[in-house]
C-alpha cells in the first residue's frame, strides 16, 4: 500500500528512498481527506510559527513517537501519512522510524512548515 499515495500523485516510488510529497500536494490531499499530516517538530516550533492547518503534532523527541502515530492512524499502518519538519531533515528521519514499524504509506514534506508558509498555505 506504500505506493498508494504516490502512485496517485505521479511519483516513481523506486527511485526514492524516502519519498517525498511537496506542501501544495499535501496540502490538497489533506484538504481532501486522503492524507494525515503529522508535524514532527517541537512543542516551542509549534508555538514559534503555528503549525500546518488540519496537521497533528507528534514531536519525533518523543519516546512513544511510533506509537503515537498509531494511535492517530486508529491502528492502521496502510493509512496515508505525510510527515513535516522544519525543512525537511527530521521528516527524513520520521519516515525512516515508520518505515522501520512497518508503516507502509509514508511520505515527507519537502521543505517543511518554511516551505508551507512561503507558499502562503494556512497555518494555525
Amino acid at each position: 500500500m506504500f505506493n498508494t499515495i504516490i502512485n496517485k500523485l505521479g511519483i516513481d516510488s523506486s527511485a526514492l528512498s524516502i519519498p517525498k510529497i511537496t506542501a501544495q500536494q499535501a496540502h490538497q490531499e489533506v484538504s481532501s481527506g486522503n492524507l494525515i499530516l503529522i508535524d514532527v517538530r517541537e512543542p516551542n516550533e509549534w508555538a514559534d510559527t503555528g503549525c500546518a492547518e488540519n496537521a497533528s503534532r507528534v514531536a519525533l523527541s518523543n519516546h512513544n513517537f511510533v506509537e503515537e502515530v498509531l494511535r492517530l492512524v486508529k491502528n492502521d499502518k496502510d493509512t496515508p501519512i505525510a510527515v513535516s519538519c522544519k525543512s525537511g531533515m527530521r521528516g527524513d528521519e520520521a519516515i525512516k522510524r515508520l518505515k522501520a514499524a512497518k508503516f507502509t504509506n509514508v511520505v515527507n514534506v519537502e521543505g517543511g512548515i518554511l516551505k508551507w508558509i512561503s507558499e502562503q498555505l494556512p497555518v494555525k
